[in-house]
């Protein structure tokens, strides 16, 4: 047992321990353990963060030199062999003099054989054609933290380097300098506004990818560009449904949720204070706002999508007014803004020819939305067509069954 040992019997009132005692004892790994948690105790460390602070000398001077000799000297390594489980980060201890002049003298000279000629040249070098002395298990850093110590006035971009260090991308601090100092410039995004408009192939060819999947959801379908800039710009407010399209993937739409929620907004927007001010929407002001898509979901049908979302209201579709293709508002008075609402409904239904209506019943023509042009004829669909295309000879008993009862 450690603590019985002649090292702990002889120094328990000192603050050294000699290492020197028992060298062979330095052989097992476990006593190496064991004596570097009595040095703990000694300088107070309560966690391993702690031996952070301390350095190679200081530990030489408590007596130590004996176990560090096994390592080169170096606390670092020593360190590390006597506690494998934790997650060092080397680049955090003090460096003696000996321990950085062992690569920062060399790494220059490297640098020119390599034929790097200015600090950015540094970006192109594969830190894995280091020599064995510049290897990160020799000094404990990778190439980047080299460079870091030797150029510390030099504002180095990690992104840039053929790998950055692991972890480095999930910092979000990380991430913004990023977007600020790389994506930012390369899209010549102004303003926080412009984020809408861009495009996956826009990020991807400035890097951005790797952002993208990382803010991947697999649980909503959610953007992934609006979960990155939620997550880089909190001050400001995000819309997922106002980003380019190519965002988005399957399944975003068909949430009641998100449908909702966009609802909501827009009527807002618009200035809608009830929702009766939706019977008036025109497609191509949902079209302007993203909501084309939502629309196509319902097969767009106003009736069918308001009545999804908003459940709980009494919606009456010969309330809905009908727009023309160019946007024009059709009040159904006449023959030609009736015969271009039937001409809508045609394509929605897939009618092809005057003689596929016969095959069409008066109930599919109001699922399509025709419950407003229909009404105007007393509900009879033979009347309808008869009225819009009087140039056609209709046989009345071709008509869906459903109809004959209108030909009594």
């Amino acid at each position: 047992n450690f603590s019985d040992s002649k090292i702990h019997k002889r120094y328990s009132s000192s603050n050294v321990i000699s290492s020197e005692a028992v060298p062979s004892r330095w052989k097992d790994r476990e006593t190496r353990k064991m004596f570097f948690e009595k040095m703990a105790s000694l300088l107070n460390h309560k966690t391993l963060e702690d031996w952070y602070s301390g350095t190679s000398e200081e530990l030489q001077r408590m007596g130590a030199a004996g176990v560090l000799r096994k390592f080169g000297g170096s606390l670092p390594k020593a360190l590390r062999d006597a506690f494998p489980d934790h997650r060092w980060e080397m680049h955090r201890f003090p460096r003696t003099k000996s321990e950085t002049r062992d690569w920062m003298g060399d790494l220059e000279k490297f640098g020119r054989d390599l034929g790097v000629t200015e600090l950015a040249d540094w970006y192109k070098i594969d830190g894995r054609r280091l020599p064995a002395h510049f290897s990160k298990r020799d000094t404990g850093l990778s190439l980047q933290e080299m460079l870091k110590l030797k150029y510390p006035e030099h504002s180095w971009q990690p992104w840039r380097f053929g790998r950055t260090p692991a972890g480095w991308w999930t910092e979000i601090s990380n991430q913004r300098r990023f977007l600020d100092d790389h994506v930012i410039p390369q899209l010549g995004i102004k303003n926080l506004a412009d984020w809408y408009h861009i495009t996956t192939r826009q990020l991807d060819s400035v890097g951005a990818n790797v952002l993208l999947k990382l803010h991947r959801s697999n649980s909503d379908s959610l953007p992934s560009i609006f979960l990155l800039v939620s997550k880089n710009f909190p001050e400001h407010t995000w819309h997922p449904w106002l980003f380019d399209q190519s965002h988005f993937r399957k399944g975003y739409w068909r949430k009641i949720e998100w449908q909702r929620r966009y609802l909501d907004w827009l009527g807002a927007k618009l200035g809608f204070a009830r929702l009766d001010s939706w019977y008036s929407i025109n497609p191509t002001t949902l079209a302007k706002w993203n909501g084309d898509e939502l629309l196509a979901i319902y097969k767009k049908s106003s009736m069918k999508m308001f009545s999804a979302i908003y459940p709980d209201h009494q919606w009456d579709e010969s309330k809905f007014i009908f727009w023309g293709r160019r946007g024009r508002r059709t009040k159904l008075t006449t023959i030609e803004d009736q015969r271009e609402v039937l001409n809508q409904l045609e394509s929605k239904l897939g009618v092809t020819s005057l003689d596929a209506w016969y095959s069409i019943s008066s109930n599919l023509l109001r699922d399509a939305g025709g419950r407003g042009i229909l009404s105007k004829y007393g509900d009879s669909l033979p009347s309808l067509l008869a009225a819009i295309y009087p140039d056609h000879k209709w046989d009345q008993f071709k008509f869906d069954n459903s109809l004959k009862r209108y030909l009594v």
